[in-house]
């Protein structure tokens, strides 16, 4: 049986009784005679005042590098453990998980999939050189001029008059990186997240969608309805 590794460790009050707890990332590398990717990941968490320790398994996946902090997402006086683990893919996707203390036990409090789930989104390219996003679920629709492209991708798309030739969709991709960010600085913490918009195919980037989340009824939740893009131009 391979031996687990300690990817990362750190140190905070993460049961809210003012004594500092330890809190260990480890995991098992895959093959660490030619790879630094690491499986199996879990936490260990030892209560500071009862010497408790906690297993908290991670989903099963397999990452690179992980990185474990504090912050306090619910409460300014507690800390939560945020985990991001780089999927070593070309697009520089990141897992995303923050687990806390609550009733007595450690629960997951968000992760990529639970993100996923809040949105759906339309990607349409419309006519005059541009691309539409529809988040559906707020109704808020942004526009992406893409007369910066190549003369040869446009006219693959549009007529010389500016009109399509048919109807082409492109796709809002899964949770990119997600960054801690005292928004309205008042001591807890929101998420700022980030998905990459794309046209014709996964490497076509158009931009990024920014969505700020907030701990709001026992959820992360979107925070003031704010949701950005940022477009991508050349």
């Amino acid at each position: 049986m391979k031996k687990a590794k300690i990817l990362a460790e750190t140190f905070g009050d993460i049961t809210g009784d003012g004594i500092y707890d330890k809190i260990v990332l480890i995991g098992n590398y895959i093959d660490e005679d030619k790879s630094t990717a690491f499986e199996n990941l879990q936490l260990l968490i030892t209560d500071g005042n009862s010497k408790k320790i906690y297993s908290v398994p991670i989903s099963n996946i397999v990452g690179y590098t992980p990185t474990l902090y504090l912050f306090p997402f619910r409460n300014p006086k507690i800390s939560d453990i945020f985990i991001s683990i780089p999927s070593g893919g070309s697009g520089g996707f990141n897992y995303n998980y923050i687990f806390g203390y609550k009733d007595n036990k450690f629960v997951k409090l968000f992760d990529n999939k639970q993100f996923e789930k809040m949105f759906n989104y339309k990607v349409e390219y419309i006519d005059e050189y541009q691309v539409q996003i529809i988040n559906e679920k707020l109704q808020k629709k942004f526009l992406i001029n893409i007369t910066y492209k190549d003369q040869e991708y446009l006219d693959d798309i549009y007529h010389d008059d500016g009109n399509l030739k048919k109807a082409i969709f492109g796709n809002v991709l899964g949770l990119n990186q997600v960054f801690p960010i005292d928004v309205d600085n008042n001591g807890v913490f929101e998420l700022l997240t980030m998905q990459r918009v794309v046209g014709l195919y996964n490497a076509d980037l158009l931009g990024y969608l920014e969505t700020v989340l907030a701990w709001k009824d026992n959820k992360f939740d979107i925070f003031h309805e704010n949701q950005y893009l940022a477009q991508i131009s050349f």
